[in-house]
């Protein structure tokens, strides 16, 4: 009888292992590194996204377009695109009208949304079941609960008991300029608390709130000062940072950062590794560096501003709306995603990613550069314990219609996966409304200084996957055709 000539036996296992490898999502096979940057949207009117991980570790991405869009990640492959919230103007046509969605999961098996209709000013709250959230009528009916015509930033965030976090910016009766306002449901959406204005700026207006919430259930909220975005009154002059540690009941006196002499913008804080530990990230409005403060004691001091390495911020005002974003994963590791320059042309810029272990800053790494498309808002969320998630959107062109996409990029983590919850709990309805209050003392400021320099590089090949499985199945049909042909032959 005869045997395979080795040749063939050998090449056709080859390219068989090799179309296996290639038909797994990009996100599984590039373990080393970030997966291929995938665009999500199609309609080119897609922007502002938002990303969160449920407990069985599907990964659930909503997006402002002509509707408010959704897609959902279950580890093998992306959902198809559903529209979950439709603005309508008087005669019933859909319009470009919802800006600043957020999302949160919770442990009850729900997905969380806060978002705003532009033209309204008006904060609505929605929830649906995490395996159907692709489905409209899956979602409840809308509940306002931010602004009374004011609104556009939100920010939604679930604890471990899973109570519901919601900022937003809003015009306090008698001003001209917005302000920061919190508001709390113990009961999944139901009722709320009354709104607690943190930042109570009198004349300056606050824009850009975060809101974090960290594996010790404190709350991480911070802003910007100076400048309206309502109004568009003022320019940026500080940022301010406050956090409560028992459940929104009572916050912290304000924390100043920068100053006017020195503007801060896009701050960003999140807890450590200990109760006490805390880590600020925010940029000058110079376009000189981009600067983290350390507090070991609850906030109540904190490290000199100092340039992080390697990082140059995005030109300010181009335009001024963009987002840093922090996440920790189970190791205790803090990840910051910002969009990045390049110092030798500030029209060059990256989705950049950059880990503090506690003690310095790595190596930062390049998630997305390509030529004349500028990314901005990046937003990121950890799936599973080791999967780090991260979506932003791009523009063609600044101050424009030009078009605009959402993409999405993964990349493994060098930290133990964990095993997703059987079960989830079930919900514990309380229709008792609480409340919260501000306590306010003088704060202090911090000055930074300014240290430029280098930024990383990168190579996007993820266009050359589709034609490297065409070129490989091509390749394995013609080494079966001659396979057969080869045992067709007759025998000696």
């Amino acid at each position: 009888m005869k045997t395979f000539p080795r040749w063939l036996g050998s090449g056709v296992g080859f390219i068989v292992l090799w179309l296996s490898v290639m038909s797994m999502p990009s996100v599984v096979a590039q373990t080393q590194g970030w997966s291929a940057p995938f665009r999500l949207s199609l309609d080119g009117t897609s922007w502002f996204p938002d990303i969160a991980a449920d407990a069985v570790g599907r990964v659930h991405v909503i997006w402002s377009s002509l509707t408010l869009d959704y897609r959902m990640w279950d580890g093998r492959g992306w959902s198809p695109i559903s529209d979950i919230a439709v603005a309508l103007d008087p005669q019933g046509v859909p319009i470009d009208d919802v800006f600043r969605a957020s999302i949160a999961s919770d442990r009850l098996g729900y997905l969380n949304l806060f978002y705003y209709h532009l033209t309204e000013g008006l904060g609505y709250f929605r929830r649906a079941p995490l395996a159907s959230a692709g489905v409209v009528k899956s979602w409840s009916m809308p509940k306002m609960i931010g602004a009374s015509g004011t609104g556009y930033y939100s920010m939604v965030g679930v604890d471990q008991h899973n109570w519901i976090h919601a900022v937003y910016i809003d015009v306090p009766a008698g001003s001209r300029v917005a302000d920061i306002f919190y508001r709390r449901s113990e009961n999944e959406g139901e009722t709320w608390t009354l709104p607690v204005n943190l930042s109570n700026s009198l004349r300056l207006g606050s824009s850009r709130p975060q809101l974090l919430v960290d594996q010790f259930d404190t709350l991480h909220v911070s802003w910007d000062e100076g400048w309206d975005r309502r109004s568009g009154e003022g320019t940026a002059q500080i940022s301010r940072y406050v956090f409560s540690i028992n459940g929104g009941r009572e916050w912290s006196p304000p924390i100043t950062f920068g100053s006017a002499k020195i503007p801060a913008a896009q701050l960003v804080v999140t807890g450590g590794q200990t109760k006490e530990q805390r880590v600020a990230v925010w940029r000058t409005v110079t376009d000189e560096a981009v600067y983290y403060q350390i507090s070991s004691d609850g906030g109540q001091s904190w490290s000199p501003p100092t340039p992080i390495p390697g990082i140059l911020p995005r030109p300010w005002n181009s335009p001024p709306f963009d987002q840093y974003t922090l996440v920790q994963d189970d190791e205790g590791t803090i990840h910051l995603i910002l969009v990045t320059r390049r110092p030798q042309n500030e029209n060059v810029w990256a989705v950049t990613h950059i880990e503090w272990n506690g003690q310095g800053w790595g190596t930062p790494e390049t998630i997305f550069e390509r030529s004349g498309l500028y990314p901005e808002y990046p937003r990121a969320t950890i799936a599973l314990g080791n999967q780090l998630h991260v979506v932003w959107f791009t523009r063609t062109a600044l101050f424009t219609s030009a078009p605009m996409d959402v993409w999405h990029s993964m990349r493994m983590l060098n930290v133990p996966a964990y095993t997703p919850a059987p079960a989830l709990p079930t919900a514990t309805r309380v229709l008792a409304t609480p409340t919260s209050r501000l306590i306010y003392t003088p704060t202090r400021f911090a000055t930074p200084m300014a240290v430029p320099s280098a930024a990383p590089t990168s190579l996007d090949t993820g266009a050359l996957l589709p034609l490297m499985m065409g070129v490989g199945a091509g390749t394995l049909a013609i080494l079966l055709g001659l396979m057969v042909r080869y045992l067709n032959k007759p025998r000696d």
